[in-house]
Order: structure tokens, then sequence, then C-alpha cells
């Protein structure tokens, strides 16, 4: 009755610390967070990528709340056409390749561990350079120019243009209350 009793205990163990948080394994960590942006989650998206990736996130919701289109929600996971590689871990960083079933194009994500947990690296710098690995792979006859559009995508800041945003709904905001005042 002991040993059985002990080896209970060792399974509970095991399950409740062995089978944490999905990011702590990378791969866990990047799918959870696919299928977070895929649902337009990007609450739930937060909790699987850097701090840095944060505020594109915000960006992604914010472009997102103005859509009606809840196409997202109703359609097939595009996770169940995707192949993911191995993940590649040096150190607190790993990359991992994903390809879709039906495109010959991998695209590698980039996750950086932090404390014991695995965040996708989503940010401007780390999206930038999967263009540009896509780019080279293509072999792209353009790369000059899309050099050139990439800097002047790197000297628009994300704070200026939640700021223009913000300014934009504000106006919004006062336009339509004048309109309910003349009302």
């Amino acid at each position: 009755m002991k040993k059985i009793l002990s080896w209970l205990s060792l399974v509970t163990l095991v399950a409740i610390f062995g089978c944490g948080s999905d990011a702590s394994d990378p791969t866990d960590a990047l799918k959870s967070f696919l299928q977070a942006v895929e649902k337009q989650d990007y609450a739930e998206a937060k909790k699987y990528a850097t701090d840095d990736s944060k505020s594109l996130l915000e960006l992604m919701a914010m472009g997102n709340a103005s859509k009606s289109d809840d196409s997202a929600t109703t359609k097939a996971s595009t996770l169940d056409q995707m192949i993911f590689g191995s993940p590649s871990i040096q150190g607190d960083k790993a990359t991992i390749t994903v390809q879709q079933k039906l495109d010959q194009t991998p695209v590698t994500f980039t996750l950086k561990k932090i404390g014991n947990d695995w965040k996708v690296a989503f940010d401007k710098t780390t999206l930038l350079g999967m263009g540009m690995e896509q780019l080279n792979e293509k072999g792209a006859a353009k790369k000059n120019q899309l050099d050139k559009a990439l800097d002047e995508i790197k000297k628009i800041g994300i704070d200026s243009m939640q700021r223009a945003y913000e300014q934009e709904m504000k106006q919004l905001d006062t336009a339509l209350q004048s309109l309910k005042d003349s009302a």
C-alpha cells in the first residue's frame, strides 16, 4: 500500500511540475503565441512574447479593433497546416523554423529565455531580420529598394504612430460629441 501511495505521489508531482506552462518548451511557446495571434487574442499573445514585442502586438490589436470581421474565429486553425522544425537552442536563445505544408518557404522564429519561460521575439528588429532572410532565400533583385524602405520603417517609431492614433481618436470623439450636442 505504501508503494502505491509513493508512486501515486510521484506521478502527481511529475504531472504538476512537469506539465507547467506551455512556455517552458520553445516550440510550445511559439505554438501558443501563433495560436493567440491567429485568434486575434493579443492579450494572450503578450504572455508568450518578449517585452520588446508587446508594443507591436498592441499596435496590431488597435488595428484589428476597428475591423468588424470575425473570420478568424470561424476558419480552421492554420497551425494544423504548419510544420515546426526542432528548436536550435544556444544558451538563452532559440530558433525554430516553421513551414506551411503547401509553401516551400520556411520562416525562422527567434525566442528568448526569460526566467524559466521561452518568449517569442516579435519586435521590429526581429521581424525585419525575418524579412531579410526571406529575401536572401528567394534572391530578390530589388533588395536595395527594400533596404531603403526598411530604413524608412526603422525611422518610424511605434510610439509616434501610437500618439498619432490617439490624437486622431480624440478628434473623432470631439466630432462625435459635437454631432450629439447639435442633435
